[in-house]
């Protein structure tokens, strides 16, 4: 018993030490400009989560942002999710366009991943003076525009193909994905997120729903990217009845147009 003690506390410090590595590799800074402005929200269900996220500055004064999600969790999940980031924050540097990219990222990752693994997600490309945003979507949740110019409609859903990564041969993968490119003026709001914020499910078991998420960032678009966020929370804690006692990892990245 003594000895399943000890082995019983060392997973437990090895375990929040990988959470402390993973919570290391998430950005805490957003770039500095004065045409953007950004919030995330992260709230991992485990003590290691699935969900990743990121920002960087990129040549031209143009700005990279993913969200992704692993599929699993604890330790593996985490160790794919760091790989999966390095490896794409390097890529991102050679300034291809999105889609190119993670046509690079998959060719790379499928060969470190197991077949019962994939990892979905989203790379944009911000130009804000050109107010234009390219993306490519590798089966992630579609990603979510508010137009300041139409401010009673909901948010759009920005549709575009592509397979998770690592869940295809290159040759697949690459025919199924392309980049999408809309536009990006004062005060649009940019949304990504996770399952975890639309498949948030009540005592009824309704899901929160990509439908109730675009009608509430709209409600919400006069805000600023972080009060939207918090806001956004609200509503969907309200929704489930629940705080901050999610099911599943959640993540929420928005970028407002100033």
């Amino acid at each position: 018993m003594f000895k399943d003690l000890i082995l019983k506390n060392k997973m437990e410090f090895d375990l929040r030490l990988a959470s402390s590595v993973q919570r290391y590799l998430l950005p805490s800074q957003f770039p500095k400009t004065d045409k953007l402005n950004f919030a995330v929200k992260y709230f991992p269900q485990q003590l290691i989560g699935g969900d990743f996220y990121d920002f960087f500055d990129l040549p031209d004064g143009k700005f990279g942002l993913v969200i992704g999600d692993v599929s699993g969790k604890g330790v593996s999940a985490a160790i794919l999710m760091a790989l999966c980031q390095t490896k794409l924050r390097h890529m991102a540097m050679s300034e291809k366009s999105p889609a190119d990219t993670l046509k690079i990222l998959n060719a790379e990752m499928i060969s470190a991943m197991r077949a019962d693994m994939f990892i979905t997600m989203i790379y944009a490309v911000i130009d804000a003076d050109a107010s234009l945003i390219t993306l490519a979507r590798a089966g992630h949740e579609a990603p979510l525009i508010y137009r300041a110019a139409t401010p009673d409609a909901p948010a759009e859903k920005i549709r575009a193909q592509g397979m998770a990564v690592g869940m295809v041969e290159p040759e697949l993968f690459d025919s199924s994905i392309c980049d999408v490119s809309v536009p990006f003026g004062r005060g649009d709001i940019f949304v990504l997120y996770t399952d975890g914020v639309t498949e948030a499910v009540n005592n009824g078991g309704e899901e929160f729903g990509a439908a109730r998420l675009a009608q509430t960032v709209a409600t919400l678009g006069s805000r600023s990217a972080e009060d939207l966020n918090d806001e956004l929370i609200t509503a969907l804690e309200r929704f489930t009845h629940t705080s901050a006692n999610y099911t599943d990892d959640l993540t929420l990245l928005t970028v407002k147009k100033l």
